[in-house]
């Protein structure tokens, strides 16, 4: 299996919060506590990491409750060593509380955004096309940025090679109200296969623990 950790390779340390305070399915999600990043690596998958070539959807739900100012960020990293150098950004989305947007970090097209949407459960999607070397940002079902994958988020890199090595929940900016967004249901589908999809945090027990390293 592989678990939830901190960057840099803590595990079982300050992480984000499994709460029963908000859930878009029951009865938990997960509190993106400020300044501790939570992140999970696929290359420690027991079966290796599978999201190296082909077509990938990842979903996930954000809640951001009315009087959130700070910054949370959903990242996504398409190289990730614990630690080390050599770490590449695929994604970068912020939840931005004071101005109220969904900002992208979409490649060299620079910012793209969209409204925030506070007191509700709203997707956030992905489509990687890592044959193709593209990613579209959806927001509410609506696209928001489509930028090429091995450029990375600020446009100007080069990946050797294209995957899906990492999620990092990063809380960049505390809110002035102690408040947080919380997250649910994150999902990555393999295209490629549409009868199997590559679930690690059901819930349930199985495959990997969710954040806090609490497995229910």
């Amino acid at each position: 299996g592989v678990m939830w950790k901190t960057w840099g390779g803590g595990i079982g340390a300050v992480t984000s919060t499994v709460t029963t305070a908000q859930a878009s399915s029951a009865p938990q999600s997960a509190l993106l506590n400020f300044n501790c990043d939570t992140v999970i690596e696929f290359d420690e998958m027991v079966t290796g990491n599978p999201m190296v070539a082909g077509q990938w959807t990842m979903t996930a739900e954000v809640y951001a409750p009315t009087g959130f100012d700070g910054i949370s960020m959903f990242i996504v990293m398409n190289e990730y060593t614990d630690p080390g150098a050599g770490n590449e950004w695929a994604v970068q989305v912020y939840f931005n509380g004071s101005t109220g947007q969904v900002d992208c970090d979409c490649g060299i097209g620079g910012t793209a955004s969209a409204p925030l949407i506070f007191d509700s459960w709203e997707e956030v999607r992905w489509e990687i096309d890592l044959d193709a070397d593209r990613v579209k940002f959806f927001y509410r079902d609506s696209l928001v940025g489509a930028y090429v994958w091995s450029k990375g988020t600020d446009g100007l890199s080069s990946f050797a090679n294209r995957k899906v090595d990492a999620i990092d929940l990063w809380p960049q900016a505390a809110s002035t109200n102690g408040s947080n967004v919380y997250l649910d249901n994150i999902k990555i589908v393999d295209l490629n296969n549409t009868s199997v999809g590559t679930p690690f945090c059901p819930g349930d027990g199985n495959y990997a623990p969710c954040p806090c390293v609490n497995p229910n």
